[in-house]
């Protein structure tokens, strides 16, 4: 009888690199050698800058909140009405128009809202529908008659504001044609304005 020759299965690609893996490891372990996961460390000067980005983040947004919080911490938002205290003998309200924060001195001899001429740009209008002359404690100055398409404050919400726009007037002055649509009433230094009806928003 014939001897059966011997016979080998063709080995897989799978077994073939275990074995080669076997080896390998066999070869160098025998030296001695340790197999080891290199693991690539951020570098400190990385490190560093990232907790300097953490730190200017939280630094620029720590002083918008406390600039925030300075101009409105005399006033008092609530449904349908807003108190202010006096500051220095005066009145002031936090507004908004155009996305843009700002505060308004409460002046009840202002027939119409008025802006200093430089916040044009920053309450985002781009010309004046004309011109016009407004008598002020300083005499007779010309002033840029303009419409502001919304104004916030508080809870009440404006649309379509008449407004002047001033050349050498330092601050925002609330006027007449705004203060008209509340109720005001003082005491103890406290200034309240209510709404005189339950619309919060209104055309001026």
């Amino acid at each position: 009888m014939e001897a059966l020759s011997s016979f080998s299965p063709k080995e897989s690609k799978g077994q073939s690199l275990h074995r080669r893996f076997q080896k390998f490891t066999e070869v160098h372990l025998s030296k001695g050698e340790k197999l080891t996961v290199s693991s690539q460390k951020p570098s400190v000067r990385k490190i560093t800058l990232i907790w300097l980005s953490i730190g200017l983040l939280t630094y620029g947004l720590s002083i918008a909140y406390l600039q925030s919080a300075e101009r409105n911490k005399n006033q008092l938002v609530s449904t349908g009405f807003l108190t202010t205290q006096m500051i220095n003998n005066h009145f002031y309200l936090a507004a908004q128009a155009n996305g843009f924060g700002f505060r308004f001195l409460v002046d009840t001899g202002a027939t119409v809202t008025a802006f200093p001429r430089h916040m044009m740009n920053k309450l985002g209008v781009t010309h004046c529908a004309s011109f016009g002359v407004s008598n002020t404690a300083n005499g007779k100055v010309k002033v840029c008659k303009a419409t502001l398409p919304n104004l916030t404050i508080g809870p009440f919400n404006f649309n379509n504001v008449k407004i002047h726009f001033m050349p050498d007037l330092h601050e925002p002055l609330l006027g007449m044609n705004i203060l008209k649509r509340f109720q005001m009433t003082q005491s103890g230094g406290v200034l309240t304005l209510r709404a005189n009806s339950n619309d919060e928003s209104a055309s001026l």
